[in-house]
């Protein structure tokens, strides 16, 4: 099992966070190759990424970027920052793979991976993932996808860096970024979802359960997916793979993930687990259970 994060040093707990829940739910026997595109991690959160093989072992690889490859992307939001884009490099970075499994580490893995891993892709199907709901479709057209299309969020990839690699992957991402540089808001999402278009294979949201599935879980009914309702709801209960977009990360207090005690569980297998809320006060502590409160009679009222 091949496993790529991309991260620079400041989201080196994340990673760690995350590997964590991998390698605590992984099927036994399995010892995952680990590949983290980086800018640059400090030598001490190395080692302690490396303890992590009391879990189980696994085998780590340190893969150094250049910023200056990147220097024409742009970001949107402060809490996304340039390693975003260094999943667009995975197929020239790991030229001995036909095929990665790329993870964000704003995420925890809380059932095993294998099942997702052993999905089988077409020649034509240049990565497997899962289908946002909250994309207008206005925005849509405006990267030039059809506004009957799904959009995937690029969290969880399965990429065919084969067939990626066969098709100009790398020219044609930045072709898009030149082309639509200023209309770019979901930053290497977009890239991606535009590159990709009619190479897509869509796997269950369980996989990639993302915040919106959990925000806007009362209206449901009126958003428009691949997913059945019952497919829906039944990755809610049960995700595979739990995904905090947003601004607000489990490790804020703030967050109004109702998984978010999830990331903190397995923050306790590592390093990092005395790891204190840099935002815990009674401010929020009251919005966010006000949030809670308010999603609850959306959901009693049907709405």
């Amino acid at each position: 099992m091949h496993i790529a994060f991309g991260a620079d040093d400041q989201y080196s707990q994340h990673v760690g966070v995350t590997l964590a829940s991998i390698l605590s739910t992984l099927a036994p026997g399995i010892e995952p190759n680990i590949y983290i595109v980086t800018d640059g991690i400090s030598e001490e959160n190395q080692r302690k990424i490396a303890s992590l093989k009391t879990i189980r072992n696994f085998h780590p690889h340190y893969i150094v970027v250049s910023l200056d490859d990147f220097k024409d992307f742009p970001l949107i939001s402060d809490h996304i920052t340039i390693a975003t884009y260094f999943r667009l490099q995975l197929p020239y970075l790991l030229p001995q793979l036909d095929k990665v499994l790329y993870l964000d580490t704003d995420m925890i893995i809380d059932r095993d991976l294998s099942p997702l891993w052993e999905t089988d892709l077409e020649p034509d199907q240049w990565v497997a993932a899962a289908a946002e709901i909250a994309i207008k479709p206005d925005f849509m057209a405006s990267i030039g996808l059809d506004k009957n299309e799904f959009y995937f969020n690029a969290g969880v990839l399965l990429m065919n860096l084969a067939a990626l690699r066969a098709n100009d992957f790398e020219n044609k991402c930045a072709k898009f970024v030149r082309q639509y540089r200023e209309v770019i808001r979901y930053v290497d999402q977009d890239v991606l979802n535009h590159v990709c278009k009619g190479h897509v294979k869509w796997v269950d949201p369980k996989f990639n359960l993302v915040f919106a599935y959990l925000d806007k879980r009362s209206q449901l009914k009126k958003l428009s997916s691949p997913y059945s309702l019952q497919t829906i709801h039944e990755a809610i209960a049960h995700p595979v793979i739990i995904h905090y977009t947003g601004a607000l990360k489990p490790w804020h207090y703030a967050s109004r993930n109702v998984y978010s005690y999830k990331y903190m569980d397995y923050l306790k297998l590592t390093p990092w687990k005395s790891y204190q809320y840099p935002d815990k006060n009674f401010k929020n502590f009251k919005s966010k259970n006000l949030y809670f409160l308010r999603q609850w009679i959306k959901q009693i009222q049907g709405k």
